[in-house]
């Protein structure tokens, strides 16, 4: 019989998390074992029909109790909601029978952790996806937890590793790195041919296209690209500017678009199916990131073959290496803007493009897959030594 591995992320909206999760489920090399995803926030969202067509059950268990709102005042409302959501998600998972139990959302994990230890020890990794932790004595405990259970901690990156550590006054070492992957045969077939997008979406031919892919949230920066771009545009008016993806900033993205003069040069494309396509169509990729682990989106932009900027923030870094593509700090937007300048240069963009494909390859779903059937294997096999 297959041992049951339940995911606990926040919802199947498209994200990185969300992606890789979704590349797990499906990967080769885990068919070992059965999968199911709950959700923090909710079980509906653009990924929902992938999940499903993969045989994968994908449930509700909000942090948020909908019947909270009956409850008046913060307090009353805050104390109701640590008080039943350990209940709540402790009998969904005890309906799961679960083997294992891996979570992929930091926030509440001392909640979490009630739950998934009500009813004694039970197999738990806890993955770290960025860095922004909860409070240092909910990280040490949750650490201590964890590994007297006989789980293990992984970090997307040496950077979000070290900075764990840092944060929960643990030795960096107890911590696996796992780097995301991604099937890139994925990315790279299929999809519109260059210039069928361009023409969709009302850009000239000739013009210099910076895109990018990802949830339109403030982690993400998208309001410093705006700005950016509201800089280059000065000298390069035939410039135009995409960003796949929605999210809860949309409307103000939209508004600062239209301040910034960009109306009908800076695109809001939404949720877009076709990522081979977006990323085939665009010049250069862009990540303006405030905070990041080890985004998905830039192995893919990799992948495809596009030259790449982005804020050198969580693991980043690890991923570009020292010619992979222009790193820049984070939140300085002149140094965005020269970053682009010196994209504006085909032979500068091509030498990148030449390298990127090969940089991708090091970050596969197969390999992470692989790594990640290890830690289960030896997690399942680990004696356990108490409840937490």
């Amino acid at each position: 019989m297959r041992k049951h591995v339940v995911h606990i992320m926040g919802s199947v909206a498209v994200g990185g998390i969300e992606q890789l999760v979704l590349g797990l489920v499906r990967a080769i090399n885990l068919n070992g074992y059965k999968h199911s995803v709950v959700c923090l926030k909710c079980n509906t969202g653009h990924l929902e029909s992938a999940f499903k067509a993969a045989g994968v059950p994908v449930l509700a268990c909000p942090f948020h109790a909908p019947f909270e709102a009956l409850i008046p005042g913060y307090r009353p409302r805050k104390w109701f909601r640590r008080y039943t959501f350990p209940l709540r998600l402790a009998r969904l998972l005890e309906e799961l029978k679960p083997g294992l139990v891996h979570a992929h959302n930091r926030g509440n994990i001392d909640l979490q952790m009630q739950a998934i230890f009500a009813n004694g020890p039970r197999p738990f990794v806890w993955t770290l996806h960025s860095i922004g932790f909860p409070s240092e004595d909910v990280c040490a405990k949750a650490a201590s937890d964890i590994w007297g259970n006989g789980g293990a901690i992984t970090a997307d990156s040496e950077a979000v590793r070290r900075a764990f550590s840092a944060r929960a006054h643990i030795p960096p070492e107890r911590i696996t790195t796992v780097y995301p992957g991604i099937d890139i045969t994925g990315v790279i077939s299929g999809g519109a041919p260059r210039g069928t997008l361009r023409k969709r979406w009302g850009i000239p031919s000739h013009a210099l296209i910076f895109g990018c892919v990802g949830r339109l949230s403030q982690e993400k920066g998208y309001d410093l690209l705006i700005k950016a771009a509201s800089k280059y545009a000065i000298h390069h008016p035939d410039a135009h500017f995409v960003i796949a993806g929605d999210g809860p900033l949309r409307v103000a993205l939209e508004s600062d678009v239209q301040q910034a003069g960009l109306t009908g040069k800076f695109h809001l494309l939404g949720y877009h199916e076709d990522l081979p396509g977006f990323l085939r169509e665009i010049d250069v990729f862009a990540l303006p990131s405030r905070r990041e682990g080890f985004p998905l989106a830039l192995i893919e932009a990799l992948a495809a073959g596009r030259p790449c900027i982005a804020a050198d923030v969580g693991g980043v870094a690890e991923m570009l290496g020292s010619d992979g593509g222009i790193l820049v700090p984070a939140e300085d937007v002149d140094a965005l803007v020269a970053a682009m300048e010196r994209m504006t240069d085909s032979a500068l963009r091509a030498s990148f493009s030449r390298r990127a494909p090969d940089i991708a390859r090091a970050f596969s779903l197969k390999a992470c897959a692989e790594h990640f059937l290890t830690i289960y294997e030896r997690v399942l096999s680990t004696p356990r030594r108490g409840g937490a």
